[in-house]
């Protein structure tokens, strides 16, 4: 079982942290499209979690003779879902600390004008 956990959230971690690399390298100027990176975000989020799907099919599959109970797969999934979650987190933490400190900034600013060019001037 810590094999299949192992390879499935390293599968996972390497995918979402690709998209991540490739989203920050792509898009790394002065005038960044926020909404285009969410996409790709959220994409590389997906595409990274179907790993579980497919860690537990192989371990039901291959490990456990066709047969796996609900709270087994439940401890599985969630058990490859910690390793991409660590690594995701720890790659933001090092984006916005150390390869792009002025993100928040930033991003603040693009909201806040988004907000200001979306409402009226009452609100």
């Amino acid at each position: 079982m810590k094999k299949v956990i192992l390879r499935y959230g390293l599968y996972a971690s390497i995918t979402i942290v690709i998209f991540f690399t490739v989203t920050w390298v792509l898009f790394n100027n002065d005038q960044p499209d926020y909404e285009f990176q969410e996409i790709l975000g959220y994409t590389g989020m997906i595409l990274s979690l179907m790993f579980v799907f497919f860690g537990i099919r192989y371990y039901r599959d291959h490990i456990n003779s066709g047969q796996l109970g609900f709270g087994e797969g439940i401890k599985l999934g969630l058990l490859i879902v910690l390793i991409p979650s660590l690594a995701f987190g720890l790659f933001d933490v090092v984006y916005v600390t150390l390869l792009d400190p002025e993100f928040m900034d930033k991003y603040y600013s693009y909201e806040l004008n988004k907000m200001k060019n979306s409402m009226n001037e009452e609100e």
